[in-house]
């Protein structure tokens, strides 16, 4: 079954409820996590709520914000660098009321088991967020889930790079599971989009 590869992916947390068509919610860091973000870790926190677990995972960025937005918004390059994804696709966008909506698939594969998403992701640039939208096809366990990533001013010319996502599931999933993926999960994607970003920078 590729539920828990699917929390590995996009870090599917359940940040209490999630509505894309509002501005992400706001953030308090504590002096621990901002110390930890200072000395360039990354920060994860449960936030208890939702279907399948709650929190949210930050880390400092030296990279332009449009060069993260590329590789956020460019679901057809998640196969290069995230894990279990085995093919993904750009497959187009467009405006909408001001901004852009960019439509994407993927597919995982886990024990030989292949399920299909589609993503379709709302860029606010003014506002420097992206909400987005991931279903599955019939039949799996999870719903169609919605999130956040969202940049804000660091120190220097660094960004705080922030991911919360909210995943709801029909099944039942054990709570060991939820906690073992979400500590893992979250961090890992944060972390792997940020170091992308300031790599191509560099290049």
């Amino acid at each position: 079954m590729s539920t828990t590869a699917l929390l590995v992916v996009l870090g599917a947390l359940a940040a209490g409820s999630l509505d894309s068509a509002q501005p992400p919610p706001p953030v308090q860091l504590t002096p621990e996590e901002l110390s930890t973000l200072e000395a360039g870790g990354t920060i994860y926190r449960h936030q208890p709520g939702g279907a399948v677990h709650g929190g949210l995972s930050a880390t400092v960025v030296h990279a332009p914000p449009a060069e993260v937005w590329r590789h956020v918004l460019d679901v057809g390059s998640w196969v290069d660098f995230l894990p279990y994804i085995t093919s993904s696709a750009s497959v187009g966008s467009h405006q909408v009321d001001g901004h852009e909506v960019h439509h994407g698939t993927f597919a995982l594969t886990t024990r030989g088991v292949v399920t299909h998403y589609q993503v379709e992701s709302h860029w606010m640039a003014d506002d420097d967020y992206v909400a987005f939208t991931v279903g599955s096809r019939r039949g799996h366990p999870l719903r169609p889930s919605v999130g956040y990533w969202q940049l804000a001013p660091w120190k220097g010319s660094g960004h705080l790079l922030i991911y919360q996502v909210d995943a709801r599931s029909s099944w039942y999933v054990p709570g060991s599971v939820k906690r073992r993926a979400a500590t893992r999960a979250l961090p890992r994607l944060t972390t792997l989009i940020a170091r992308r970003a300031e790599q191509s920078t560099s290049e």
